[in-house]
């Protein structure tokens, strides 16, 4: 019954997914159960919205289950949501801008430059897990943290955030730029997978099995984050990496 343009509040609780055809903006009532009962959608959501008008907004929600992007949007965003699968842009799908903020991506996170393009998509103050670019993807990662297997993150900034990378394949090549971050704890990675990063400013790669946060654990393929922590940095780290502005 929605029109594009239109505001749907969910309340706590569970909700089976849908295709998501009009450019709405869907808001839950939150993402973390220690804010109060989280929305949960708990099948796949597919988004096949055409329009253009209107700016696809969706918020506070736990998706259990795949998310994907079949349809046209631009200039959207995605803030305070949790993705527990696959987060995809099919390659027939069209993206001209979209914001991620605020999320926690714990499967892989894969978008397409193929048939249908991708372009201005900025991912802020975001976990993710498992970056998978093809066909000249690119984005823009500020303030996040980076693990798992990574391929092909070309045509790319990356700005003040730790990269945990368990496999690679081209992880950061020449097309990539990165400003004061950290590459921690590599396992597996290609022998070219750092060495090719001409802009670059501040940027610190460290395969130790040091520590990086307060609240961390290891194991041999890589380093394991808890899902719910503060991410606070232990007092070593913070003395061993400063970004340029001192922070």
């Amino acid at each position: 019954a929605a029109t594009d343009g239109d505001i749907i509040t969910l309340s706590s609780g569970a909700f089976i997914g849908t295709n998501i055809s009009k450019t709405i903006t869907l808001r839950g009532a939150g993402m973390d159960s220690e804010f109060g009962e989280p929305t949960i959608i708990n099948s796949s959501v597919s988004i096949t919205a055409t329009d253009t008008t209107h700016v696809l907004t969706i918020e506070d929600i736990k998706f259990q289950k795949q998310f994907y992007i079949n349809g046209v949007i631009k200039n959207s965003k995605l803030k305070k949501c949790h993705f527990f699968s696959n987060f995809r842009k099919e390659s027939s799908a069209s993206i001209s801008g979209l914001t991620i903020e605020n999320c926690r991506v714990y499967s892989s996170f894969y978008l397409y430059n193929s048939n249908g393009k991708c372009s201005n998509v900025q991912m802020l103050n975001s976990v993710v897990t498992g970056v998978h670019f093809l066909n000249n993807t690119g984005a823009q990662f500020i303030n996040c943290i980076l693990s798992g297997s990574m391929d092909q993150i070309s045509y790319s900034e990356i700005w003040n955030s730790i990269l945990f990378i368990t496999n690679s394949n081209r992880t950061l090549p020449a097309t990539t730029m990165a400003y004061n971050s950290i590459s921690y704890n590599t396992y597996n990675s290609s022998a070219d997978a750092f060495s090719n990063i001409p802009n670059s400013t501040n940027w610190h790669i460290d395969s130790s099995t040091t520590k990086i946060f307060a609240n961390e654990s290891h194991n041999t393929s890589g380093t394991t984050i808890a899902n719910k922590t503060s991410f606070e940095l232990t007092d070593e780290v913070k003395a061993a990496y400063l970004g340029t502005d001192g922070t």
